[in-house]
């Protein structure tokens, strides 16, 4: 039953915390590019919302899983005896919320069939970033990625995260790579979005942009022409 609880409890902290997120997203996106862009915005926070109630039901697959296997929390969460484990949010970072959008966004990968490469170190101590921020950092260079990729066949996506010792500070290094068309040139947006230029990479490599620099950190998009790389430094406190 405290198990349950504790499910039932988590479940609820997240949804909310994802819920946030992504309207913090809508308001942002909405001011950089205007009122009359209504349409592409509700088109693209209505995906969101999918995939709010995708990790909502990540979640209750726990709950169920618990009830019908009747066992001790490792068990509950290790056992696939009843074919949860596909619902389940996977361990990346040891970040709960960062890892209910990476468990999310590698579903989504599924579904298009981009082949999605995941290296994530987990969370380290002292690592400033408020999980909202945290959260949207990963949803808008995921969602950039997907975005690109989908739009040619054999595409990937890979995301890298990982902890880097410098002398006597820590950073977090992010590192983001997909394949993308040729004929695609993002940076030639400067990295904002004009009312008449509304592409989701454009107001995406924005905010990021914006959150990153919030946390002291340092942030380069590179056209590699039929790849677009995204490099993050984010240093700890």
């Amino acid at each position: 039953m405290k198990l349950l609880i504790i499910l039932c409890v988590w479940s609820i902290v997240i949804f909310a915390i994802l819920m946030i997120a992504s309207l913090v997203n809508y308001i942002q996106k909405k001011k950089l590019l205007g009122t009359d862009s209504d349409l592409e915005l509700v088109s693209a926070e209505a995906i969101q919302y999918q995939e709010l109630m995708r990790a909502n039901e990540i979640l209750e697959g726990l709950r169920d899983s618990y009830f019908k296997q009747g066992t001790e929390a490792d068990a509950a969460l290790g056992d696939d005896r009843d074919g949860y484990a596909h619902d389940r949010i996977n361990t990346y970072s040891g970040n709960m919320y960062l890892d209910a959008v990476l468990t999310i966004k590698e579903s989504l990968c599924q579904e298009k069939s981009i082949r999605l490469d995941l290296n994530i170190a987990r969370l380290e101590p002292g690592f400033p970033m408020e999980d909202m921020d945290l959260v949207r950092l990963a949803q808008n260079i995921l969602d950039n990625a997907v975005e690109a990729a989908e739009k040619l066949g054999g595409s990937f996506i890979s995301f890298v995260l990982e902890n880097v010792k410098c002398k006597d500070s820590r950073v977090l290094h992010i590192t983001a790579t997909n394949s993308k068309l040729r004929s695609e040139k993002p940076l030639d947006r400067k990295l904002a979005t004009s009312k008449e230029d509304k592409s989701e990479h454009g107001f995406g490599t924005q905010i990021i942009k914006e959150l990153v620099e919030r946390y002291k950190g340092t942030v380069n998009f590179t056209d590699l022409g039929e790849r677009f790389k995204v490099d993050i430094v984010v240093p700890y406190e």
